[in-house]
């Protein structure tokens, strides 16, 4: 068959990938096979396990009742693209479980083209997607063991595009609505993509380890004017770590993760209620702790938007995405941003829009 287009984006704290058809976000952890091995039934069906290169290891969403014996995050530092043993394998095994989708991956001959962006800093290093293409290009044989079932998937990945991580948002927003196979949309949608390739965008791309403050300047990022800070949402979840800790609350003990799915669980349904399950007997309501965390977290990413966007009068939008958009306080942002005029933008797909993008970015290149 032809090539499949996949997207990728490895974030510190939740992976995104998607093929346009197939959307998945799963934590960037991992947990070596033999830290679960044990008798009695075994491990949650929200695991996969993964064998890649001789090394086993289960990925998904059950990581998270694992904490203690998960490996990850994938670090800040530049270093992660080379010689990281966590990197490597959560690249592969993404890819993985796209292709796991094509009856041609169980046969051998899947053949993929990747898009996958880097943080600003790091795309600015040539080593850096040098190092990230070596990592994807080529064969890759990967068992994958998911609920009893046994398979081996075959890919080939030939073509490999990095680009700046925030740019697919842009892409998503600026082309929705446009069929990128076919051309086809409607006159509200290319006049509204020729509005875009005509604007001063901020991306304000705001992530588990990052955040990403980008100009996008007639569709094109402006690489150089680009600032990548350590305010990601792990900043949030440890302010809220630190307030639970003490009076009136004096949870000890407190687990990062548990913080995370606590917040996200609040965001999701709705509520704004943030309930933190100490244990299956002990619940305590930290709304109040939260919602003031993520104030203060809101007016610091405010604060260095300022610092970072120069002449910020002369924007025409800015685009929050990235996980952390979901969180942030927007009365916060619009009261400092929407003075005389609204023009800040909140993607409804924030945390899968980079990916989203990527895959619409493929489609546009017409690849053979």
């Amino acid at each position: 068959m032809s090539k499949v287009l996949f997207g990728v984006d490895l974030g510190n704290r939740q992976i995104k990938a998607s093929d346009g058809k197939n959307t998945f976000v799963m934590p960037s952890s991992l947990i070596a096979a033999d830290k679960l091995a044990g008798f009695g039934k075994d491990p949650s069906e929200n695991l996969v396990r993964y064998e890649i290169d001789g090394r086993s290891y289960y990925a998904g969403q059950g990581v998270k009742q694992y904490s203690d014996k998960a490996v990850g995050s994938l670090e800040l530092s530049a270093s992660r693209y080379e010689n990281n043993v966590v990197f490597r394998f959560l690249a592969i095994a993404t890819v993985a479980k796209l292709a796991q989708e094509y009856s041609s991956a169980h046969k051998g001959d899947l053949k993929v083209a990747l898009m996958i962006g880097l943080p600003s800093e790091d795309f600015n290093n040539e080593k850096n997607i040098d190092n990230v293409k070596k990592i994807y290009k080529g064969s890759h044989i990967v068992e994958y063991m998911d609920n009893g079932e046994r398979m081996n998937i075959k890919f080939t990945v030939n073509e490999v595009y990095v680009v700046p991580q925030s740019y697919g948002s842009f892409v998503s927003l600026a082309y929705s609505g446009i069929d990128m196979l076919t051309g086809e949309g409607s006159d509200e949608d290319f006049n509204k993509m020729k509005e875009y390739m005509e604007s001063k965008v901020a991306l304000v791309d705001i992530g588990g380890g990052t955040v990403l403050l980008d100009t996008v300047e007639y569709g094109n990022v402006l690489i150089k004017e680009s600032t990548q800070l350590s305010l990601g949402a792990r900043i949030l979840y440890d302010i809220i770590k630190e307030k639970i800790n003490q009076s009136p609350y004096n949870i000890g003990g407190v687990d990062i993760d548990k913080v995370e799915s606590t917040v996200r669980s609040g965001i999701e349904d709705g509520s704004r209620q943030f309930v933190y399950k100490v244990n299956k007997n002990y619940k305590v309501d930290i709304s109040d702790a939260v919602n003031k965390a993520i104030a203060e977290w809101s007016m610091d990413i405010t604060s260095k938007m300022r610092e970072t966007f120069k002449n910020l009068d002369t924007y025409d939008e800015i685009v929050f995405t990235g996980g952390g958009a979901n969180i942030i306080d927007k009365s916060i942002i619009d009261d400092n941003f929407n003075v005389n005029y609204n023009r800040t933008v909140y993607l409804s797909n924030s945390e899968i829009a980079n990916v989203v993008g990527y895959v619409m970015r493929l489609q546009a290149m017409d690849l053979d």
